[in-house]
């Protein structure tokens, strides 16, 4: 296996309009390519921000004290 650097290659689903990302037309063009070869690591697209793992870290921890705070207030109440 070859651990050399991969080329950068921006993601279209950034610029894709709603249509495009609602019919997944952005990525038609790496199924064509795919269909008349086999892909590599460089034809492949770097992953969009809302794919990292910070991102949805950081969204978790939000609603889980979301949860957390409704939660204890909600058994507060019963209780009185």
């Amino acid at each position: 296996m070859d651990f050399t650097e991969k080329k950068s290659l921006e993601s279209p689903q950034l610029q894709a309009n709603f249509l495009s990302k609602f019919f997944y037309c952005w990525i038609i063009p790496l199924f064509k390519k795919g269909a008349k070869e086999d892909l590599t690591l460089d034809d492949l697209y770097d992953r969009i921000p809302e794919d990292d793992a910070g991102y949805w870290g950081a969204t978790m921890e939000r609603y889980s004290f979301i949860h957390k705070t409704y939660t204890e207030e909600v058994q507060d109440w019963l209780i009185e």
